[in-house]
């Protein structure tokens, strides 16, 4: 992990709070602001903690305990260090994980397409043919409803997802019916698509 600039540092730290509508956060929102596509390791995650500690000695950010869980927030004299609308971020999480939704909607909505027409078509024949037990019904059900909310998931995320930018949260950007939904506009394909095999 490179070492960073305490300006950075503490940009990242307010990036972060800022996103996740929070006043302090743990040090691994921190250390995934500055990860780019790299993933946030274990090594890379002591580093930032140990930067953090730093910073906080030096009175830039300052502890939060909660529920033995250590959190962050920047201080007056860390807010000073962040210079407004200047470009010293890389990528930030929310904007990374919109692209990488999106990539892993455009890589698997054939496969769902293909299969979901697939499953369709051995529904019809289930129809048309012999009395069938109830578990082969059962089995079916499950396959056609990962299969069609694998589907909503890439139609959301290639077509109604909004891009989150640096001055947005994303959460702010989407319309929820209910708490619960948030965690759908969230949800990647490929996990969509995995409890569809593991469903088969």
């Amino acid at each position: 992990m490179p070492t960073w600039p305490d300006a950075v540092v503490c940009a990242a730290v307010e990036r972060a709070r800022r996103h996740d509508l929070a006043e302090d956060v743990i040090a691994e929102y921190v250390a995934d602001e500055l990860a780019g596509d790299e993933p946030t390791d274990g090594a890379a995650l002591d580093a930032m903690r140990a930067r953090l500690a730093e910073l906080a000695e030096r009175g830039l950010v300052a502890r939060v305990g909660y529920h033995r869980t250590q959190l962050w927030t920047l201080t007056a004299a860390g807010a000073r260090l962040v210079p407004g609308g200047a470009p010293l971020l890389p990528e930030s999480r929310q904007h990374r994980d919109w692209r990488r939704a999106r990539e892993n909607a455009t890589t698997n909505l054939e496969t769902l397409r293909s299969e979901l027409k697939r499953e369709l078509a051995q529904i019809e024949a289930m129809l048309n043919g012999p009395t069938l037990p109830t578990p082969t019904w059962i089995q079916a059900s499950h396959r056609i409803r990962h299969l069609t909310y694998g589907m909503s998931v890439a139609m959301h995320v290639l077509h109604e997802r909004p891009e989150p930018t640096d001055d947005k949260t994303a959460q702010s950007l989407v319309k929820v019916r209910s708490p619960a939904d948030w965690s759908f506009f969230q949800y990647e394909l490929t996990q969509a698509s995995g409890a569809h095999q593991a469903s088969t």
